[in-house]
């Protein structure tokens, strides 16, 4: 993540004085705005965090982005650390987060390009999977979605 530098314009508004926080690399107004690329840009509003809600939405929206897969992993370690629920349930919010978590990082990965890029999150989506199968041996949706990652695996010679 970029550092975050503090950069103060006062403003004098109806006798207030106001702080102004910007990215060392976002664009401010004036600068050359070509040295900024509109993915850059798109990735840098993709930072700022959401909830899990929103980034189940955004999933099956289709708008899949390193933001929502951050915000999924968020609710994942959270839940996992209070361990919420009872992990022989099949229905239990762990499991549904973990196979949600697999599937967003199965996902990402077959949107990447690079090898080392998609390899690594077929790897983690992987790892995700399997720690449900171990919640819930036989859930159905944890399977199903093994079998597909190591198809996409196979297909692409990860």
């Amino acid at each position: 993540r970029a550092s975050r530098t503090r950069r103060t314009k006062s403003k004098k508004r109806q006798g207030t004085v106001q702080d102004e926080y910007l990215d060392a690399d976002h664009p401010r107004q004036g600068d050359d705005m070509e040295r900024y690329p509109a993915e850059q840009m798109e990735r840098k509003q993709s930072e700022v965090a959401m909830s899990y809600a929103e980034a189940m939405r955004m999933a099956q929206s289709g708008r899949m982005n390193d933001a929502v897969v951050d915000a999924i992993r968020q609710e994942h370690a959270a839940v996992e650390s209070s361990a919420q629920g009872d992990l022989s349930d099949p229905d239990n919010r762990l499991l549904e987060i973990k196979v949600n978590l697999a599937v967003a990082l199965m996902q990402l990965g077959n949107q990447a390009g690079a090898p080392a890029v998609y390899g690594r999150l077929y790897a983690e989506s992987e790892s995700v999977l399997l720690s449900a199968l171990k919640l819930v041996p036989d859930h159905a949706g944890a399977e199903q979605n093994l079998g597909m990652l190591r198809k996409n695996r196979q297909l692409r010679q990860v």
